[in-house]
């Protein structure tokens, strides 16, 4: 009359199954059973030796080839690169020796310049003289022939001379100007068509170089991708989700397992709950968050839980989750499920205890106006509601439990 009371409850906890997804070999069994698991742990590690990882190997070899070629190619660009600063090197020493080579030699050809316009100038007036004694008669016309002879070939020695100094004063400034043009010998011009092919080999370098470089990012990209899809496919190794104990452990390390096969089971202590019948009239009192007093049997005190769900009558609920079978007769009726809270399943004793999972207790719902319900239904029963102390009692409730009585 004061409430509804069930005596089959049972502690239940859900089960968190692990299947295996490929076939494979235990390389690290699951922890023994009714040990505790926190979340995070690993709860087992499980190998698949049916993958050889040839893809994998593949792409590493391409990688190490991509890697040695770059490595030739850059070490020849170091080559080259240390022959063009020879190169360089060897034509600013060349250049400087033929600088310093220009002043003599334009000093002694303005010597020779100088002698030559000297030597001419002394010609020029031996010739005067000869003419001016040949119409005298005092000389004879062959030596008047011989000296201007004499006059034009220092004439032609002076030309020859002032064309010695113009070629040099050519050289030394296109040697200033940086053109490094030798009218005398084809060094400089080896050395700039030596400039030339390293500077073409070096851009075929460089262009290989950045070619390789692409394919080798794409390389390591694919390698680091497949290493971690590769990983994941050769070792499984779940991570526990909840705390709680080991319900059922794994094979010992090195058996094999079958892809689906059950690998091991937790028992999730931070949802325990128990499943109580009720009748179904009480659909509209009983619901989530109702207060519920809970009494182990065998325990001395109760402790107060909460209804956590209500399900019809006609509801199928999954068994295959939960680690106990509740005690129910009958399949008719409310299904409540009452919240009893979580456990610590470090404790040893509760992960010995599995948590108190299986264990029986009794669960009561306060009805409300269960005195007032139990008189009207006792007074229509016997027909004394026409009687003014029951009837007065039983419409005005201010009576206590002794009248009534």
């Amino acid at each position: 009359m004061t409430g509804h009371i069930s005596s089959s409850a049972v502690v239940n906890a859900p089960i968190i199954a692990v299947y295996a997804p490929f076939d494979g070999v235990i390389e690290q069994a699951s922890p023994s059973i009714a040990q505790p698991v926190a979340e995070g742990d690993t709860l087992l590690v499980l190998n698949n030796r049916s993958l050889r990882g040839s893809e994998l190997r593949a792409l590493r070899s391409s990688l190490a080839a991509v890697s040695g070629e770059m490595s030739g190619l850059t070490q020849q660009s170091n080559a080259l690169e240390r022959l063009r600063k020879e190169l360089e090197d060897r034509r600013a020493a060349t250049v400087d020796a033929r600088k310093r080579w220009f002043v003599p030699r334009l000093d002694e050809a303005w010597a020779m310049v100088q002698h030559a316009e000297a030597t001419v100038e002394a010609s020029k007036a031996r010739l005067e003289r000869l003419e001016k004694l040949s119409k005298n008669g005092s000389a004879p016309q062959r030596e008047v022939d011989s000296a201007r002879t004499a006059l034009l070939e220092d004439r032609a020695t002076l030309a020859s001379a002032t064309a010695t100094m113009r070629r040099l004063q050519i050289e030394r400034d296109a040697l200033t100007g940086g053109s490094n043009l030798d009218l005398e010998s084809n060094d400089l011009e080896q050395i700039g068509y030596r400039l030339d092919e390293i500077a073409v080999r070096q851009a075929d370098i460089q262009a290989r170089l950045i070619q390789l470089r692409a394919s080798r990012q794409g390389l390591q990209s694919q390698i680091a991708g497949l290493s971690i899809e590769t990983k994941k496919q050769n070792a499984f190794v779940p991570k526990v989700t909840a705390a709680g104990v080991i319900w059922e452990v794994s094979a010992p390390e090195g058996s094999s397992v079958s892809i689906g096969e059950p690998l091991a089971q937790i028992l999730d202590c931070s949802r325990r709950f128990m499943e109580v019948i009720l009748p179904e009239e009480s659909f509209e009192t009983i619901v989530p968050g109702t207060p519920a007093q809970v009494k182990y049997k065998g325990a001395t005190e109760s402790f107060t839980a909460r209804v956590a769900a209500v399900y019809g009558a006609n509801t199928r609920p999954n068994r295959n989750m939960q680690a106990a079978e509740p005690r129910i007769t009958v399949d008719r009726g409310l299904r409540v499920i009452v919240g009893i809270g979580a456990v610590d399943p470090s404790d040893p004793k509760v992960s010995r205890a599995f948590c108190e999972v299986g264990r029986s207790a009794e669960v009561r719902f306060d009805r409300k106006n269960t005195i007032l319900d139990a008189v009207r239904a006792l007074a229509g029963r016997v027909g004394l509601l026409d009687q003014p102390l029951v009837a007065g009692l039983v419409n005005d409730g201010t009576e206590t439990d002794s009248r009534i009585n």
